[in-house]
């Protein structure tokens, strides 16, 4: 082989690596992930007409898992909602609201199925969910509403908490 020939393949492999890097750097630089990716479930304070409220209480909202409870949220004052993480792999969340005002808690009982959401596999994936079915203790709260049953890591209303009379 010569060296003229040589010296064609090697400006060929230049250009060809050339090519091959633009087009790599390229397609990383098109990535684009999400900002806020907390996966979170929101439950907003109604009265009992539906009309948003402000709780009128200051509220601890505890999670049992496994015959233990664990503080999720820290004495809310005069709050209008609260957002919480949702269990990955139990099929039920179990919430327990504290009050100041009432002796006893409520009991929120949350149904939901996750499911692995991947929108580009350079942004890893994470856990949504669909809000099956909500019940609830009535001590302080009259009733519950799913709003949206999505859970996902746009930020909209999921559950509706309607509250009895000290809900404002």
């Amino acid at each position: 082989m010569n060296k003229f020939a040589t010296a064609i393949k090697r400006k060929r492999r230049r250009q060809l690596f050339l090519v091959l890097f633009l087009v790599l750097v390229s397609a990383c630089s098109t990535v684009t992930c999400p900002i806020d990716t907390v996966v979170k479930c929101n439950y907003t304070f109604c009265d009992v007409e539906g009309a948003d409220a402000v709780l009128q209480d200051t509220l601890n909202v505890d999670v049992r898992k496994g015959g233990r409870d664990t503080t999720l949220v820290s004495n809310l004052v005069s709050g209008s909602g609260f957002s919480v993480a949702m269990s990955y792999y139990n099929r039920v969340d179990t919430l327990i609201l504290h009050y100041r005002q009432i002796a006893l808690p409520d009991t929120i009982y949350v149904w939901h199925d996750g499911y692995t959401h991947v929108e580009n596999p350079e942004c890893g994936s994470y856990r949504f969910h669909i809000l099956k079915d909500v019940r609830c203790t009535e001590r302080g709260i009259d009733r519950l509403e799913i709003i949206n049953p999505k859970v996902d890591y746009e930020g909209s209303g999921n559950i509706k908490v309607y509250f009895n009379s000290f809900a404002e």
